[in-house]
């Protein structure tokens, strides 16, 4: 799936006039998204500009979990259990040690507390601020609506036409979104799109002889929002996201589906998560830091 930028434009240019929004500066920064099917996950991810190869370029290669969560997180029940749990931080703490950044500290009893969409925050936003990124600020209900749309339908979360202007408050800069199918523990999901996001793993559009899909989940994670530096103008930059995780329904036979929908947005006026990484974050604080420093 892309998005037809163009056709949103041509759509859009009136009412983005009658908002006293200018379009130039809406649509100058929303990227084409391309829909990245997978054994297990697939995402919209953004692509076709220079930055993105460069993503691609610098990325690491895979990193199999270690140690192997799979079999602990495999049922809809151990999703949230200790042991699935401590395995998924340590594997991703080795993920982080192989990738040269800080590993992650976390109270483990607050983290088994959240609920899936809290935790798919918690795991996104702790690995962009152990790369010095910028966090996204919370979880918005509308979002997370679109994120459990496309978890329903087995697909990519994503935004439409209508979707991209905030009323008088400002507009959608660019988004991206994750799927993923088969896998129970948001912790799982977050890794595999982090870090086993290249050749031979859940991406089938990602492959030794065409890697123009490689990343692209990982850089939806941790992607810059807005895409280019003062996009957003005179309006203030903001990092939203939803995010959906339904369980395995036995009577229906519908297996478990995990999404992510991560959005930046140019707004007059902060738009007030129901979920905020700042709640968050003083549940999972260790001491006063999230991270331990090498």
């Amino acid at each position: 799936m892309r998005i037809p930028l163009k056709v949103i434009m041509l759509a859009l240019i009136a009412i983005f006039l009658g908002l006293g929004i200018s379009p130039g500066g809406a649509f100058a920064n929303l990227k084409p998204v391309a829909s990245r099917p997978a054994k297990r996950s697939a995402g919209a991810a953004k692509s076709g500009n220079v930055s993105f190869a460069e993503f691609k370029k610098s990325a690491t290669q895979n990193i199999a979990p270690v140690p192997n969560f799979n079999n602990l997180c495999s049922k809809p029940s151990s999703q949230t259990s200790r042991a699935c749990v401590i395995a998924a931080i340590e594997a991703i703490n080795n993920a982080h040690m192989e990738s040269h950044i800080p590993p992650v500290k976390v109270n483990i009893a607050n983290l088994e507390k959240l609920n899936g969409p809290e935790t798919l925050l918690a795991a996104v936003n702790l690995e962009r601020i152990a790369r010095h990124k910028k966090p996204f600020v919370g979880l918005t209900k509308f979002f997370d609506q679109v994120a459990r749309k496309a978890a329903e339908s087995k697909t990519d979360p994503a935004l439409s036409s209508g979707e991209l202007i905030l009323g008088r408050n400002g507009y959608v800069s660019d988004w991206g979104g994750n799927w993923a199918e088969n896998v129970t523990s948001p912790l799982a999901a977050n890794y595999d799109f982090v870090y086993q996001d290249g050749p031979g793993e859940f991406n089938l559009l990602c492959t030794v002889g065409n890697t123009s899909g490689c990343y692209g989940h990982r850089e939806n994670i941790l992607g810059e929002y807005p895409y280019t530096l003062g996009a957003c103008g005179s309006l203030k930059p903001e990092l939203l996201m939803g995010a959906s995780v339904l369980n395995h329904h036995p009577r229906y036979n519908n297996p478990p589906s995990i999404t992510e929908l991560f959005v930046g947005i140019c707004v007059k006026h902060p738009i007030r998560p129901y979920i905020t990484w700042a709640d968050i974050e003083r549940k999972l604080l260790v001491g006063n830091s999230l991270l331990v420093t090498n």
